[in-house]
């Protein structure tokens, strides 16, 4: 058996086609006598894993990341935040993993029609979990292992009920349980958000990171017209793209159809509708949080094992 390839990729890839070709033959395998040549159709080919509403175990993770390259998908999209739960350790936001991890019902949708409550991590019937920063490298680890890039999603500007149970200074009422998206008004949402994406993208060597922008409400938001905050509320447009350039990440935005503003040049939106993600380039030059963004080229070239030596 001769497998051939121009990148470990490759050779990889041609391994699971043989193990799709084996057969059980007695007490051992069979397999055809056959020539494949074969190139991936899509280069980017994913699978979205929701560990908001239903945590499952970094062990869960590793078995799905096995059966997906089996199927040689190479693309791991880690839903890590949502009203449901928060799934990931932030050293500077201790409550994100003490309490905005944990709920009062196992099932995700019995506790949306419910009361929707948190509770700390050492309460009776506390139920949910989150990664440490050792369990994401963990797992990053193995996914490169298995030629799997994994995408984390922090969600924003909405979706974000668990995050301001826990910190309701970052709403726009101040008060827990009142608001799902954070307040675009308030520089401490800024502070947060750039101090939490810093630690998500020290530990994700991926291009790209994903950033919901999804079901973001205006009501609660005006320009300085007093008029519907239709073009200046998400965040994204507004942010991201500043610590992009400093960090050195793409921003990666779900799409409802809402939308708002201009997008960072490199940014793209995800489709809600089935579509694959395609690049929406705008403009160039500049950032400002309170207008217009645009950018230029982010690269991120630091070694895995450079940041997870620092979790």
């Amino acid at each position: 058996i001769i497998i051939c390839s121009t990148s470990g990729a490759g050779l990889f890839y041609g391994m699971q086609t043989l193990l799709q070709l084996l057969t059980p033959s007695g007490t051992g395998y069979s397999v055809a006598s056959v020539e494949i040549e074969d190139t991936p159709r899509f280069a980017y080919r994913g699978f979205m894993l929701d560990v908001s509403r239903h945590f499952f175990s970094k062990e869960f993770v590793k078995k799905q990341i096995d059966a997906l390259a089996f199927y040689k998908i190479n693309r791991l999209h880690l839903h890590l935040t949502d009203a449901a739960g928060w799934r990931i350790e932030i050293r500077k936001y201790p409550l994100l993993t003490d309490f905005a991890a944990w709920r009062t019902e196992p099932n995700w949708k019995k506790w949306w029609n419910g009361g929707r409550e948190y509770v700390r991590f050492n309460e009776p019937g506390a139920s949910g979990g989150y990664y440490t920063q050792k369990d994401i490298c963990e797992i990053l680890e193995y996914a490169r292992q298995h030629y799997m890039t994994v995408i984390p999603e922090i969600e924003m500007p909405s979706h974000s009920e668990e995050v301001l149970a826990a910190y309701p200074q970052l709403s726009c009422s101040g008060e827990p349980y009142k608001n799902s998206d954070f307040c675009v008004g308030n520089e401490e949402t800024f502070t947060f958000l750039e101090n939490v994406l810093t630690e998500v993208m020290e530990l994700f060597p991926s291009e790209y990171i994903h950033i919901g922008g999804d079901e973001a409400g205006k009501d609660e938001v005006e320009d300085e017209k007093g008029e519907d905050g239709a073009e200046f509320y998400l965040l994204p447009a507004l942010f991201l793209p500043a610590l992009c350039l400093q960090e050195g990440k793409n921003q990666d935005n779900g799409d409802d159809g809402q939308g708002a503003g201009e997008l960072h040049s490199n940014g793209f939106v995800q489709g809600g509708a089935a579509q694959p993600p395609h690049t929406v380039p705008r403009g160039g030059g500049g950032s400002d949080r309170r207008g217009v963004v645009h950018g230029g080229t982010c690269k991120n070239a630091e070694p895995l094992a450079r940041r997870c030596a620092k979790a």
